[in-house]
């Protein structure tokens, strides 16, 4: 067995990265154009965010704000001479010292892993825990492969995650097309590639024919290596607005000419709502809603159409989303899609966390968001009252068809039943 310890570190405070950087040899380079500045909450207040004048809808934001004051700074391009690559995950680390071993560049914050991902490899095996209680990588069962050139790392924990690739291995292909000459990188480092994969791989020009997907069998060993940030650590985090707008709107103009292009001045059919069904591939299981037959018999009542994005090719599924005024859903990577197709959303909740993601992209895109709770029943079932989507549902169009004043009026009471 041939232990190689690591060393990990988040760096989250600027002095230590910087420490760190130096210590290592790295090169950090910040993209000017995503940093956005601290501020009071109350400074980063979006009056026209806000679909629903709702406690809920408010307490989310008010999180949401919080989140956003803190300010963005750690938009970028590391750059890592020597590195060694390994896992589908995409672990960088440094070349060893034969004292201390190397360090995990992608530990340090803002390089989409957190401390627990390394707890879970190590759970699985993939990381061996020392009497010290370091971690360290079995590398004697791995194959080393030299690469000469430069190479880009696109893969991080959520690159198997159509969402996360919306939200973050698309922000480190725009940056990488910001702060590099792509046509010059001799290879992208992905885990395994799924044919929905390579639309927005082509949209930023990656060749297929320079992609190497990473495993658990091989270690590379790079001449040069390109690691861009990511826009946000999994759900607790919210994206940098100004930077996604740049993503989205790339996304959203190229994704418009999928499929088959609409006739010039003919008009497309409207839609007054999509409800986007819940699929056990694009979220978490448990947050099924249990009356579902009762919500989708609402939807198509007031004329709305029933979306399920799994049976719908994404260019099609994009266009319904184009021809409705409003899309309701679940909490799950299949909203994301609102990043290519901008429309207000309705948000539902089926457990109680913050994801951060949605607000973050309507924002970017310069739409509105609102926010409902459906309820548990004492064996976890989760129920959406019809009578309360609906009236949502209505006052979500007020607030559409109101252009003078996007809030609608306040209400003191949320209807119960």
């Amino acid at each position: 067995m041939t232990l190689l310890p690591i060393t990990i570190a988040s760096c989250h405070r600027p002095d230590r990265f910087r420490e760190a950087c130096t210590a290592h040899g790295l090169t950090f380079e910040r993209y000017g154009p995503a940093a956005e500045p601290k501020c009071t909450p109350a400074a980063r207040v979006n009056p026209a965010l806000a679909l629903l004048d709702t406690p809920y809808t408010a307490n989310w934001l008010r999180h949401y704000y919080n989140r956003q004051a803190a300010g963005v700074a750690r938009v970028g391009m590391m750059h890592v001479p020597g590195a060694l690559l390994t896992d589908d995950w995409g672990l960088v680390l440094t070349q060893p010292d034969e004292n201390t071993g190397s360090f995990a560049v992608t530990s340090m914050s803002g390089f989409g892993w957190t401390p627990e991902q390394f707890s879970y490899m190590a759970e699985q095996g993939h990381l061996s825990a020392m009497p010290d209680g370091a971690l360290a990588l079995e590398t004697g069962n791995r194959t080393r492969i030299k690469l000469a050139g430069t190479s880009a790392l696109l893969s991080f924990p959520g690159a198997y995650t159509y969402g996360h690739w919306i939200t973050d291995i698309c922000a480190r292909l725009e940056l990488l097309t910001a702060q590099h000459d792509i046509n010059a990188i001799d290879h992208f480092f992905l885990p395994g590639v799924s044919a929905w994969m390579f639309p927005f791989l082509a949209a930023y020009g990656v060749r297929q024919d320079r992609i190497i997907q990473l495993d658990k069998t091989h270690i590379y060993e790079l001449e040069q290596l390109l690691v861009p940030t990511t826009m946000g650590q999994h759900h607790r985090d919210a994206l940098p607005v100004q930077f996604a707008r740049t993503v989205f709107h790339r996304l959203s103009s190229i994704s418009s000419t999928w499929g088959r292009l609409p006739v010039w001045g003919k008009a497309r059919k409207r839609s007054p709502l999509a409800f986007v069904l819940h699929t056990a591939l694009t979220s978490a299981p448990g947050r099924e809603i249990g009356n579902i037959a009762e919500i989708v018999a609402l939807v198509e009542e007031l004329g709305g159409q029933v979306l399920d994005p799994l049976k719908l090719p994404l260019p099609a599924f994009l266009n319904r989303i184009r021809e409705s005024d409003l899309v309701i859903g679940q909490d799950s990577s299949a909203l994301h899609n609102l990043a290519m197709a901008p429309r207000d959303l309705l948000v539902i909740q089926t457990e109680p966390r913050f994801n951060m993601l949605h607000p973050s992209i309507q924002e970017a895109t310069g739409q509105r968001v609102g926010f409902m709770m459906a309820q548990a029943d004492d064996a976890g079932v989760w129920t959406v009252r019809p009578r309360r989507l609906r009236t949502l549902i209505r006052w979500a169009r007020e607030a559409r068809l109101d252009t003078e004043n996007p809030a609608t009026p306040v209400r003191e009471t949320e209807p119960q039943a």
